[in-house]
């Protein structure tokens, strides 16, 4: 007999895409259920760093100490270089590395460096702790909607059994190959299938080869490429030809003779910890929502690595997501404001492929042969989003690609930005304003007729300056674009909503109207 199972909202699919689906959907209080078909996380680390924005969100779900533990890196600052083998002599080096370095004055979070294999596991514990419920070793058999939600079929690979689903809404996060995208007949646009690659994960000393050096990344001269990752192991790459090699090919003994040539240091013994194949590519779904279903990470989209962009994507697209599902189950909001993760993170994944492959062209050739990327942080922090959720100042939406983005070291407030970050001190605990959000909307102000028409609208929380918050650095008018007496609506993922750049005589009403706008 099929076990019968009603939840709010279904995700298939254990990444970190799904898993920080989870995580944000428990955190604003929605039921969920995660299945995954494979018995564990993957032990290739993948991802190796978090940015600062990521860092943040993840701050607000009580990870960011957890996290931290695990940023032991001794080269976090290291080069990249290019050179005949790591031992070998150095072609040319790129000390620049650490992208972040300058935004201390401008995120509570800075970013951290450790691998994918290590940060999965975080994600899950953090996200059953707060009562999502996810089995692994879990596949989708089927799945059909209507309009009132989504009916799927389950089985526990390890008995057998099936479990019938209801769900409201359905999260495909089942990677770049999405059966379910398939399924749904969503097409992809893009330059499209670029290379296959071979990673191979192995621990050894390579102090000899080093030198004393620390280094990052090293591109070496026909001997594929090392890169540092954590728990002293590193991670080897070279290019794999389908149509004259084979994943069986590349034993043990193979492997570690490719490590032994690209390090450079006869005689070295790795040991080989896991060999992986991957297929580099640069596609976009043309949309991310077929009705109930939605599309997140890289069912979504699916770019080179270059760059670290794709990983925080697949955290950020579920940030944006979640609590839109949960004003839509639970908070009154009308399904249009479900339109808009579509409308906001669709024009942040083309330019995050943009720039991912801007970067891989510079990656494998000399700085200056290669169109230069943009600001790393800006397209990492800076990303404004524009949809009917974000009442916007500017009398034109329609901006050029370039107008999407904003340097976070020059924030402006302006609506569809990320909430600036600000130094306070709020009940005798200095904090970051980044910390006020994540749970709700969020009304900055340093006038209490704004504090007190929010107590009457409900639904939302207000903070005063002056009151219940010290702006430490005297920072908040310059940072928000407002002047004394206006105010700034935060949504629960930390982007502005709205805006009054001076007092209002009518707060109450025009709070109102701007929450329902908002949701739609």
């Amino acid at each position: 007999m099929t076990a019968r199972h009603e939840v709010p909202v279904l995700i298939v699919g254990g990444g970190m895409s799904g898993l920080s689906a989870a995580l944000f959907l428990s955190l604003q209080g929605v039921p969920c259920l995660l299945v995954e078909r494979h018995a564990d996380h993957s032990p290739h680390p993948r991802l190796s760093g978090l940015f600062p924005r990521v860092m943040e969100v993840l701050r607000q779900a009580g990870l960011e100490r957890d996290l931290r533990a695990l940023d032991e890196f001794e080269g976090r600052e290291g080069r990249f270089i290019r050179a005949e083998t790591l031992a070998g002599a150095e072609i040319a080096s790129n000390p620049d590395i650490r992208e972040d370095a300058d935004l201390g004055p401008y995120t509570p979070a800075p970013g951290a460096i450790l691998d994918q294999d290590q940060f999965e596991p975080l994600l899950r514990a953090r996200a059953v702790e707060l009562g999502a419920d996810v089995r692994y070793h879990t596949e989708l058999l089927e799945f059909r909607q209507d309009d009132d939600g989504v009916t799927a079929v389950v089985r526990d690979r390890g008995d057998g059994a099936t479990t019938t689903v209801r769900a409201a809404y359905l999260l495909a996060c089942d990677g770049d190959s999405s059966p379910i995208r398939e399924r749904l007949g969503i097409t992809r646009s893009g330059p499209g299938h670029l290379v296959e690659r071979l990673g191979v994960l192995f621990r050894a000393d390579l102090g000899a080869a080093l030198r004393g050096r620390h280094v990052r990344i090293c591109l070496t001269s026909g001997h594929g490429d090392l890169h540092v990752r954590a728990l002293n192991r590193w991670g080897y790459g070279i290019d794999f030809d389908p149509s004259r090699d084979r994943i069986e090919d590349f034993t043990d003994e193979r492997c570690a003779e490719l490590v032994t040539a690209a390090v450079g240091l006869p005689g070295l013994e790795p040991e080989i910890l896991h060999v992986q194949r991957w297929r580099i590519t640069a596609l976009i779904a043309t949309r991310f929502r077929e009705g109930r279903i939605f599309l997140v990470g890289d069912a979504a989209h699916a770019w080179p690595a270059t760059g670290g962009f794709a990983g925080q994507a697949c955290v950020l697209d579920a940030h944006n997501l979640a609590w839109k599902l949960a004003a839509t189950l639970y908070g009154g909001a009308g399904t249009t404001l479900l339109d808009t993760y579509e409308q906001e993170r669709l024009p942040v994944a083309r330019i995050s492929m943009d720039d991912s492959l801007r970067r891989m062209s510079w990656f494998h050739a000399a700085a200056e042969e290669a169109e230069r990327p943009r600001d790393h942080a800006t397209v990492a922090m800076g990303q404004v989003y524009r949809s009917s959720a974000i009442l916007t100042e500017d009398p034109n939406p329609r901006h050029p690609d370039g107008e999407s983005l904003e340097d976070p070291r020059r924030p402006t407030g302006r609506p569809g930005t990320r909430a600036p970050h600000l130094l306070i001190e709020r009940h005798g605990v200095e904090r970051s304003t980044v910390d006020l959000f994540g749970g709700s909307f969020v009304l900055l102000t340093d006038d209490p007729a704004w504090t007190e028409a929010a107590e009457e609208v409900g639904g939302l929380v207000a903070h005063r300056f002056g009151g219940d918050l010290t702006d430490l650095d005297g920072l908040f008018h310059h940072r928000y674009g407002i002047r004394p007496g206006g105010a700034v609506l935060v949504r629960p993922d930390g982007h502005i909503a709205w805006r009054s750049p001076a007092g209002d005589p009518e707060p109450a009403r025009t709070l109102k109207s701007v929450l329902a706008r908002v949701l739609g």
